[in-house]
């Protein structure tokens, strides 16, 4: 199991992200997806969910911006 933050992760490697309110969205790469399944677990479940923009696979993790949290 991850013991940092998965946004804090994703910073480390320079993830390609947006995000809306608590949600994130992280532009799909295998570095991205080893470091979601290691917070998460296997695709498929309700944590995380792939969609497709401009011919790029992203990933929506409900709740993964944490700096969202973090306002007061």
């Amino acid at each position: 199991m991850a013991t940092k933050d998965l946004y804090d992760e994703l910073i480390a490697v320079n993830a390609t992200m947006e995000h809306h309110e608590s949600d994130l969205y992280v532009r799909a790469t295998p570095e991205v997806f080893e470091i979601v399944k290691r917070h998460y677990g296997e695709i498929g479940g309700k944590l995380y969910s792939p969609f497709w923009s401009e011919g790029q696979v992203w990933l929506e993790i409900p709740f993964g911006y944490s700096p969202f949290f973090s306002r007061k």
